[in-house]
């Protein structure tokens, strides 16, 4: 909850299990209840290791359930923006998913979770936004 630079600075709410083998078009469902930090800010990792280098784990489709979002919409972002203001959008593994010139670049994300860069005479900041 405090830092995501090391991994001493997470606590380990799932123990540790072996996860068997899977075929190629087998996948295990896991889940994770984090019920105990709601309303907190916290980061979330996942811990893979293995004897071999050629054991390999492939993680996808996280879903985050109970999540508000802390009501930072697409409409409370918007008010803050000017015309031209340069608008970068990161998914939340830091990926770029878009960017562009004032709050148009905000309407044409899908549903999800963002961290929204704003640039303009004002300076830079930054948002979380739940669409």
């Amino acid at each position: 909850t405090a830092s995501n630079t090391a991994t001493t600075d997470f606590e380990v709410v799932r123990a540790k299990e072996e996860i068997p083998y899977y075929d190629y078009n087998e996948w295990g469902h896991f889940e994770v209840d984090l019920s105990a930090y709601a309303g907190k800010d916290v980061y979330v990792a996942l811990q893979h290791t293995t004897a071999g280098a050629g054991n390999l784990a492939f993680f996808d489709d996280f879903t985050f359930t109970g999540f508000d979002g802390d009501g930072a919409g697409v409409d409370d972002i918007t008010a803050d923006l000017s015309e031209d203001t340069q608008v970068t959008v990161y998914s939340l593994s830091g990926v770029k998913v878009a960017d562009g010139i004032g709050s148009a670049v905000l309407n044409r994300l899908g549903k999800g979770f963002y961290v929204v860069r704003a640039t303009d005479a004002k300076g830079a900041r930054s948002y979380k936004l739940a669409r």
